[in-house]
């Protein structure tokens, strides 16, 4: 091999566009932004991005075996680690590797058949953009970035740690990335690879025929194995790897765990294995990774941790197991529970699309949570809990009343009643505690349903423990009127809240305990064969519950108990149960029938009413999350973030998907701040960025039909002055305006500029059309007598996944705008004439900004022949 093809790779590394890449190589470019931002978050869905399927226009012996023409040399990535002492190792084969089995699945044609690849590619472009600026020695834009996590999706990589063993082998960590030296991709990873080098010209040292190029002075080195690229720790651990490579070690290909984990199981073809295990080796210091393996051991009683992804007919699968054998300790004991009939369930309501149901023991439950405990503290806070509920009868909580629940119980939120049935609009002057009373039956009602064993037995027990409890209930009411009357109360006992001097009199602190009102556990009237136990707060009780319309209550009937936050809930809950030709739904019925056997939870999750709207108002969603980050880590240190004439720190030009100036920050699309979907669990019309959930634009943003507001793109009204097209002049500091702006060169420590996602309006999904290509998806928990396995099913990841992400972004951003800030103004350069505008700061009026002339090819403020972010004008290879 010649040096001078290693030095290329990063020598000849220049500045401007990649080289036009392979036609076969276009498509994945669309995966990568959800792959993005869910390995940001540190999931391992983010492996569930689009990736191409080999070209038609393929040799077919490339496609009748994808996995080996997308290996350097047709071998498996197992064949880097040293089979001896192997204590970690994570290898993703490539969605190339598994083309067909990929095609078939629900999130491919997502990704494929509808916009939603493309739009998720663009916003992660414009994503990395933003989160590369300020970083020393940056050599790639954000397009460039998702290009190589595309070929890295699609062409599989490894990471592995072998611990070092008896004689001499020292400690191995590597990194593989599979086909990352071919030439359609060899220079955006040298200058990845680059970045990591530092400004100084790379070193290179010939090892065992192989030219290494070092990364940092304690021996960090990559080198090119064919078309893959190979990073490992240090000269000694290199020298070992190659010698696995040169047959002279032997090479975890043949490793027994290897083997098993890359094994089809039934219709499940994994993509992603990974697993833990102890070496074995004790005579020397472990390192962190075996300390954490060893005491899962003797701690938990695991003795491996493994994990795989992949394909299951049309859904997403993964299989999380821990090698536990019987007897277990008793953090896993509580997974010893009686198995679970998915033919036998508990019936649930109509409307009910998602709940959880398990089969289990809540005596036993709660005896192993007491064991967890080896110094008694738990026992004896049970015990005495227990024995004062009990008081002076002869009840036995643990027989009489956990011993009779179960073994089948099923949970889920009953749906509110719809908006449209509201009796009555809200009135103006209403108080929030009154509108909050108005709105609450929106929203889902938390319910418990669970079989009783012994009718007769639960219920006299039921009987005596709603009078302890009320007892319990009594007492706290009345230590708390006394607390509050020798502090001279905000009000007296029993009326917290009253005014000072009303009420506060001798007499009434010296009320009997039996005038202090209390929440109590009351008996409804109804027929002798239904009992009906419902929380009631008197309004002058010094304990409150502040949440309006929630009436927790508990109604046995039959064989069967609910628990539910109002009693309507909880008469429904029964209701249904005494259905006796109830069946799940077609989709429900169809998820049920992958659960795993020997299963003792199922969780049914049909996502179909909230993802779909979540991803068709995405950038919007992550630019708002950006936005708030930094503004709120702006304004905890007093200062005031770039915004737009009028608006809340981290609102958006005109124009783009950010929030209104209306929206305030935190809001979330279509419902709650800080929740993913609308009241009742579902999307209600235009969310907090004037998205519709359908996944149309609304009709002010371009591309909409209708008339936008006055001074919005497309609108027929004036523009706001200084906005783009507008005349007038804008106030100083904005674009278009003559004077510094916020954050950039002429306002030194000012604010990161604030971020605009642009996607073409065209290139936004429809919810109709994702809604139509998903179906339910399912967690199961499944024991036997040597694991215990967690298996997930889903038509995509939930995207509930990506709402962490905007925030990640923006407090990365926030934190190297900062620090580029921070050194530009010890370089003496913030101040002086002609500056560069600081990393994160707005363009300044000049080439390539607003206002000023443009900058061919160039991003906003940037120079000539770089990027913009993306989105509508972003330029891009090939396209």
């Amino acid at each position: 091999m010649r040096q001078p093809r290693v030095r290329a790779h990063f020598e000849v590394a220049p500045t401007g566009p990649p080289p036009a890449r392979l036609a076969a190589a276009r498509s994945p470019r669309r995966l990568a932004g959800l792959a993005v931002a869910l390995a940001t978050v540190g999931t391992l869905a983010g492996l569930d991005a689009r990736a191409q399927a080999p070209s038609t226009t393929a040799p077919a012996a490339a496609g009748a075996d994808s996995a080996k023409s997308s290996a350097g040399d047709g071998g498996p990535l197992a064949r880097y680690v040293p089979k001896d002492n192997l204590v970690f190792m994570a290898s993703f084969d490539g969605l190339d590797a598994h083309a067909e089995a990929w095609q078939k699945t629900a999130a491919y044609k997502m990704l494929n058949t509808t916009p939603l690849g493309v739009m998720l590619e663009e916003v992660a472009a414009q994503l990395l953009d933003r989160a590369l600026e300020g970083v020393p020695n940056r050599r790639l834009n954000g397009t460039e970035a998702v290009a190589l996590l595309e070929t890295i999706l699609r062409k599989g990589w490894l990471l592995s740690f072998t611990a070092p063993g008896k004689g001499g082998p020292p400690p191995v960590a590597m990194l593989v990335f599979r086909g990352m030296a071919a030439k359609e991709t060899r220079l955006q990873a040298s200058r990845a690879l680059g970045m990591l080098m530092g400004a100084d010209k790379p070193r290179t040292e010939r090892r065992k025929g192989r030219f290494v190029v070092l990364i940092n002075a304690a021996g960090t080195a990559w080198w090119a194995e064919k078309d893959d690229i190979v990073i490992g720790p240090s000269k000694e651990g290199i020298d070992y790897i190659t010698d696995v490579l040169d047959g002279k070690v032997p090479s975890a290909v043949e490793h027994p765990v290897v083997k098993e984990l890359s094994q089809a199981e039934g219709t499940f073809r994994p993509v992603l294995t990974c697993f833990m295990a102890e070496s074995g080796v004790t005579d020397r210091p472990l390192s962190g990774i075996e300390t954490f393996v060893q005491t899962l051991h003797t701690s938990v009683g695991v003795t491996r941790l493994d994990y795989r992804w992949g394909f299951d007919d049309d859904a997403l699968m993964s299989v999380l197991r821990l090698n536990a054998p019987s007897p277990r300790k008793p953090v896993l004991a509580l997974f010893d529970q009686p198995r679970l009939d998915t033919k036998q369930l508990i019936p649930i309501p109509d409307g009910v699309d998602s709940f959880v149901t398990v089969s289990a023991s809540p005596a036993k439950l709660l005896e192993s949570i007491a064991e967890l405990d080896r110094s008694g503290q738990v026992r004896g806070k049970i015990d005495e809990l227990l024995e004062r509920i009990k008081g002076q009868g002869k009840l036995n909580i643990e027989k009489d009343l956990l011993g009779n629940l179960g073994p089948r119980m099923t949970l889920y939120l009953a749906p509110g009643r719809s908006a449209a049935a509201t009796d009555e609009a809200p009135k103006a002057g209403l108080d929030l505690g009154s509108l909050m009373t108005m709105i609450q039956p929106l929203f889902p009602k938390p319910t418990l349903v669970a079989e009783i064993r012994d009718p007769v037995a639960f219920n006299r027990a039921l009987d005596a423990t709603v009078i302890a409890i009320n007892k319990e209930l009594k007492a706290m009411a009345v230590e708390k009127a006394a607390t509050l009357a020798e502090a001279g109360g905000e009000g007296r006992p029993g009326q917290a809240g009253a005014p000072p001097g009303q009420g506060n009199d001798r007499s009434s602190r010296r009320r009997s305990n039996r005038e202090t009102p209390a929440p109590e556990l009351r008996l409804a009237p109804g027929a002798e064969t239904v009992k009906t136990y419902m929380l009631v707060v008197p309004p002058d009780s010094p304990i409150k519950l502040n949440i309006p319309g929630l009436r927790p209550t508990i109604r046995q009937e039959g064989k069967f108990v609910a628990i539910a936050s109002t009693s309507e809930a909880a008469r429904v809950a029964i209701d249904a149960v005494k259905k006796k030709d109830w069946k799940p739904s077609a989709d429900i019925d169809q998820a049920l029938g992958h659960t795993p056997p020997n299963s003792i939870l199922l969780a049914v999750d049909d996502l179909r009413s909230t993802a779909p709207g979540i991803l068709a108002n995405l950038p919007g969603t992550i630019q708002m999350q950006v936005n708030t980050t930094i503004a709120v880590l702006q304004s905890q240190q007093g200062m005031q973030p770039g915004q737009v004439p009028g608006g809340y720190p981290g609102a958006s030009a005109p124009g783009s998907f950010g929030p209104a100036p209306s929206t305030p920050p935190g809001g979330s699309p279509g419902g709650r701040p800080g929740l993913p979907r609308g009241a009742g669990g579902r999307d209600r019309g235009p969310n907090a960025e004037g998205f519709d959930p359908a996944g149309q634009p609304p009709s002010a943003y371009p591309g909409a039909g209708g008339q936008a507001p006055a001074g919005y793109p497309g609108s027929g009204g004036q523009r706001p002055p200084g906005y783009p097209g507008a005349g007038g002049q804008a106030p100083a500091g904005y674009p278009g305006s003559g004077g510094p702006q916020p954050g950039g060169a002429g306002n030194a420590g000012g604010a990161p500029a604030m971020m605009e996602i642009k996607v073409d309006p065209s290139k936004l999904p429809k919810a109709e059309d994702l809604k139509a290509l998903m179906f339910p998806g399912t967690c199961a928990v499944s024991v036997d007598d040597k694991s215990i396995r967690i298996v997930i099913r889903e038509s995509f990841p939930n995207p509930v996944t990506l709402m962490t992400f905007g925030g990640g972004v923006g407090g990365w951003y926030y934190t190297v705008s900062q620090a580029a800030q921070r050194a530009q103004q010890a370089a003496g350069g913030a101040d002086g004439a002609g500056a560069a505008p600081a990393p994160g700061g707005p363009p300044q009026a000049g080439p390539g900004s607003p206002g000023g002339p443009a900058s061919p090819r160039g991003r906003p403020g940037g120079p000539a022949g770089a990027r913009g972010p993306g989105g509508r004008g972003m330029t891009r290879p090939n396209d």
